[in-house]
């Protein structure tokens, strides 16, 4: 049997396009462990304001001018719906390490160290299994079901179609490359009829129906790293006293700072017509560590959330 490998030459990437308490936190923690760390910013419609050896700087225009991706809007936000291409960028701007870890600002690590994340990256080489040296690790991989928002389009460029969430991705540097390659494909086969695929269709689906490459969902990894009801998109958590997983796991998304949650839950409100999320925030059974930290942001919030809410109303 071949000896055990040391960990892989791994970089981590946090991806924001702000600076708050949370990117502060989650940027110390990730830092603290054995891997190189930086902040992956987007900077296509402003200015990054911390500079550093630390900064990754990535935009649509690096995108499209220098990757040669997609060069027109897909009908929703770019950086968004391409959630894959800062990963390539990072690959671009900081080439040599065998894995890409791209982490969003608001995934939050309940031990408030980089232990899990030293933990995966321990696996992600198979010298003690059957399954394999790992070229995508993340939450939610599995087959996508015929009714999923994104199937339809993955299902015109790959005889099956699988998903993965994207706020916590592991990638090899081989499986970037390949991935990098397929997308330029993409858009060379949509120069007349533009119909482009989403990043958690995309990344899933061409690694896994390639044949080439081992993908494992972060639970069959390593137990209850993450629970789907608190590892999920839409209302966010609170960052601060009370935050507590209602299952013993090591990651929660979304959580925010106290600014971030409430304009969260604003923007909840600007969408449903309704104050009921920022209410919430104020009802007396929340911890009182929270609800002070909180309290003079909501107000004011409230008060503009209504006054919104009024507008459309009349409108």
């Amino acid at each position: 049997r071949k000896p055990k490998r040391k960990f892989p030459n791994m970089a981590i990437f946090v991806r924001s396009h702000i600076i708050d308490n949370k990117v502060i936190d989650l940027f110390n923690i990730l830092r603290s462990s054995i891997f190189d760390t930086f902040l992956l910013v987007d900077v296509s419609n402003r200015p990054f304001p911390v500079n550093g050896p630390s900064v990754v700087a990535h935009s649509i225009k690096m995108c499209q001018d220098d990757l040669r991706l997609c060069p027109n809007s897909p009908g929703y936000n770019y950086l968004w719906f391409f959630g894959d291409y800062p990963i390539y960028c990072a690959y671009e701007l900081k080439p040599g390490y065998d894995f890409y870890l791209q982490i969003e600002y608001d995934v939050h690590f309940t031990r408030g160290n980089a232990l899990y994340v030293e933990g995966l990256a321990h696996r992600l080489y198979g010298d003690a299994s059957d399954q394999g040296d790992l070229d995508l690790a993340g939450s939610r991989y599995q087959k996508a079901a015929d009714t999923w928002i994104w199937s339809a389009a993955a299902k015109r460029m790959f005889p099956e179609v699988y998903s993965v969430f994207f706020p916590f991705i592991c990638l090899s540097a081989e499986s970037i490359k390949y991935l990098l390659e397929m997308r330029r494909l993409e858009v060379k086969e949509n120069k007349n009829k533009p119909e482009y695929i989403h990043c958690e269709a995309f990344v899933a689906s061409a690694l896994k129906t390639s044949g080439k490459f081992s993908c494992l969902d972060l639970n069959d990894i390593i137990a209850n790293s993450y629970d789907p009801h608190t590892f999920r998109a839409g209302e966010p958590m609170f960052l601060g006293a009370g935050l507590a997983a209602e299952k013993p796991v090591e990651m929660l998304h979304p959580v925010l700072d106290a600014e971030g949650y409430v304009r969260k839950l604003c923007d909840f409100s600007r969408r449903t017509g309704s104050t009921d999320h920022l209410r919430h925030a104020m009802l007396d059974e929340m911890v009182p560590e929270k609800r002070r930290s909180i309290l003079s942001s909501t107000s004011i919030a409230l008060k503009k959330s209504d006054v919104l809410i009024s507008h459309r109303k009349a409108e």
